[in-house]
């Protein structure tokens, strides 16, 4: 019985103190659930100074962040904006203009022409065109 009641006081000194994880719970734990638009910052966008409306918009963009600098995010991005608000004229609605991101100042995104300068017909303008061209008759002109 010595033996025995001996053996039994060692198991429970070895006991006390070694199951640490049954008050901290499992391992790791769980992670903090964090907005993803805490982490970023709006951006103006504007318009190349020969129009009438400088500022096309907002954007967002993730903060700068160790490595991953917010400006170098934005430069390339690509906007398209109707000519229309660009100009303060509704008669060049159809038309449409790429901009694109070329330098980050402060909060600003300054942005020139992209697509070599042209722009482009809104579906809406170019399907009634498309209509009537089919309805025309094929037609050569010999010189």
């Amino acid at each position: 019985r010595q033996l025995v009641s001996s053996v039994a006081k060692s198991i429970v000194r070895m006991a006390v103190g070694k199951n640490k994880r049954i008050s901290k719970g499992k391992k790791g734990g769980k992670k903090k659930i964090v907005d993803p638009f805490s982490k970023k910052d709006w951006y103006d966008v504007k318009a190349p100074s020969m129009f009438a409306v400088r500022n096309v918009g907002k954007t967002l963009v993730t903060r700068t962040q160790g490595t991953k600098i917010a400006s170098e995010g934005l430069k390339g991005r690509v906007f398209e904006v109707s000519l229309a608000d660009l100009q303060k004229n509704e008669e060049d609605a159809y038309r449409k203009m790429r901009l694109r991101v070329e330098d980050v100042q402060g909060r600003n995104c300054l942005t020139n022409f992209w697509v070599s300068l042209s722009y482009m017909l809104m579906t809406r303008h170019i399907s009634p065109v498309a209509k009537l061209s089919t309805s025309c008759l094929p037609s050569t002109f010999v010189c």
